[in-house]
C-alpha cells in the first residue's frame, strides 16, 4: 500500500456543508482512516484556515486563490488560472507520492514536465463544459450568461490535459462513459459522503428542498417548485441551504406557504430533513451527481425527483419519480398519506450500505495507488 497521497482541493473543504467539498473531505477522511498519510493542499477564498479537521490528516497547506479581472482574459479557464499556484507546485515535488487532482480546477500542473513520472488521479466532478454550458442557459445575469459561455469553451479544450492523468475518477456512470470513449483511463467511483445512520423520520407534514441556493441550476429548481407545484398546494414546503436574502428574495412574494432557512447548522439541517413528510429534489442539470440525493436518502422519507435527478445514480429505484408539476403534486399527497414502510427503509438502507459505502471506495482508491 502506498505510504501517502497528495490531495489538491479547489477549496478548503471543512466544514463538509455543500455537495463538492463532502466529496473531497470524507473521500480524505476515508483514505486517512485506512493508514495511508494525506497531504491535503487547499485553495482559499471565502473560506478560511481551520483547524478543526487538520488534524485528520498528515499535514494540510493552504493557498490563495488569485481572483483578478486578468485572469478572465486567459485562454485557460477562470477556474484553473485562478488555482495556478507555484507553491503548490514545489510543493508535490517534495516527495514522490501519487497525486489525485480534485476537479478540473486544480489541474492547472497536470501535464507539467516535473510531474511526468508521478502517479496522477483525477476526480472528475462533472463534465465541466456541460455543466457550465447548462448554468449558461439557466443563469438570468447578462454577464455571468457570458462568462459562462466563454468557461465552458475554454473547458472543452482544456479537458484534454486529462490525457496527462494515469486515471480519471468519475462520479457518475453517464459522466464516466463520456471520459472512457475520450481518454479510456477511467473508472466509476460514486461520491463520499457522511456515513450517518439512517435518520429516524419525526412527525412532520411539510416537503423539503435544500440545496445551495445562489447557484442557477438549484434557484432554477426551486423557481419550478415554488412557482409551478407549491401555489397549487396546501402543503407547506421548507427550503434549507447556504446563501443569502437576496438569493431568495425573488421567492418572498409568492402564494405559497414556504419557510426559508438560511445557512443551518449541521444539526438543524438533520432536524429539518428528519422532521419532513416528503422530500422534493427536481433538478434541470443532468450533469455529475447530486450529492442532496443522497442525503435525502439518508433519512426515513419518501424521496421524491425527476430523472435528471437520479439518471445514471444507480438510486433510480430508490425514489418516487415524478417530471411535471401536476405530477409532484400528485406524488406528493401520496407520500403524505402513505409514509415508507420499515420494510422499504430497510431496503433503503442496505442497498447504500453496500453500493455508497465510503470505506469500500476507498479501498478502491488504495489498489489503484498500488
Amino acid at each position: 500500500m502506498t505510504e501517502g497521497i497528495h490531495i489538491v482541493s479547489f477549496d478548503v473543504p471543512f466544514p463538509p456543508d455543500y455537495g463538492g467539498v463532502m466529496d473531497v473531505y470524507y473521500k480524505a477522511k476515508a483514505l486517512a482512516d485506512a493508514g495511508v498519510k494525506v497531504k491535503l493542499h487547499c485553495f482559499a477564498y471565502g473560506r478560511s484556515r481551520n483547524a478543526d479537521f487538520e488534524k485528520d490528516f498528515d499535514e494540510v497547506v493552504y493557498y490563495e486563490r488569485k481572483l483578478s479581472t486578468g485572469a478572465m482574459l486567459s485562454k485557460i479557464p477562470f477556474i484553473v488560472k485562478t488555482r495556478k499556484s507555484q507553491e503548490l507546485l514545489d510543493n508535490l515535488l517534495k516527495n514522490d507520492w501519487p497525486i489525485l487532482f480534485e476537479g478540473l480546477h486544480t489541474c492547472a500542473w497536470l501535464d507539467d514536465p516535473k510531474l511526468k513520472e508521478r502517479f496522477k488521479i483525477v476526480r472528475a466532478h462533472n463534465v465541466e463544459h456541460e455543466y457550465y454550458s447548462r448554468l449558461a442557459k439557466s443563469e438570468k445575469s447578462v454577464f455571468r450568461k457570458q462568462y459562462f459561455k466563454a468557461e465552458a469553451k475554454k473547458l472543452r479544450l482544456f479537458e484534454k490535459v486529462l490525457r496527462k492523468s494515469q486515471k480519471i475518477l468519475a462520479i457518475s456512470q453517464s459522466d464516466q462513459t463520456h471520459f472512457e470513449k475520450r481518454y479510456g483511463n477511467s473508472d466509476l467511483i460514486y461520491p463520499f459522503h457522511p456515513q450517518v445512520e439512517m435518520l429516524r423520520k419525526d412527525k412532520g407534514d411539510y416537503a423539503f428542498y435544500h440545496g445551495k441556493l445562489e447557484v442557477a441550476e438549484n434557484q432554477e429548481a426551486l423557481s419550478f417548485l415554488v412557482n409551478d407545484v407549491f401555489t397549487k398546494s396546501k402543503v407547506p414546503l421548507v427550503v434549507a441551504g447556504k446563501g443569502s436574502e437576496k438569493d431568495i428574495a425573488q421567492f418572498r412574494s409568492s402564494s405559497a406557504n414556504l419557510a426559508f432557512h438560511l445557512n443551518p447548522s449541521d444539526k438543524e439541517m438533520k432536524r429539518l430533513a428528519q422532521g419532513a413528510g416528503v422530500h422534493v429534489l427536481p433538478t434541470f442539470q443532468t450533469t455529475g451527481f447530486k450529492l442532496k440525493l443522497l442525503y435525502a436518502l439518508k433519512t426515513e422519507v419518501e424521496v421524491i425527483a425527476n430523472e435528471a435527478m437520479v439518471k445514471n445514480t444507480g438510486l433510480e429505484n430508490l425514489v418516487t419519480r415524478a417530471e411535471t408539476s401536476a405530477q409532484f403534486r400528485k406524488t406528493i399527497d401520496l407520500a403524505l398519506a402513505n409514509p415508507l414502510s420499515e420494510a422499504k427503509i430497510e431496503e433503503r438502507k442496505e442497498f447504500l450500505e453496500h453500493h455508497y459505502s465510503n470505506v469500500r471506495q476507498a479501498e478502491m482508491i488504495i489498489q489503484l495507488l498500488g
